[in-house]
């Protein structure tokens, strides 16, 4: 099964963005930052990452740059 991790502060879009994806079959996991988005990718083997860019803690071009890395 295909992984994706969603991470936006917006309750709602995380929310939207899981039933869509949930919907046409993939395996969701949602967080609101990126500092838990990297425990998630320790423990899971993620295909795709879906970020926001404007999020507290670490924001989505700190996320990117870091896993990366």
């Amino acid at each position: 099964m295909f992984n994706i991790l969603v991470i936006d502060d917006d309750k709602n879009a995380r929310y939207l963005m899981q039933e869509i994806l949930e919907g046409a079959g993939y395996h969701v996991l949602s967080v609101e930052n990126g500092a838990k988005a990297f425990d998630i990718m320790e423990n899971n083997h993620i295909d795709l990452v879906i970020v926001d860019i404007m999020m507290p803690v670490i924001n989505g071009y700190e996320f990117t740059s870091s896993i990366r890395e």
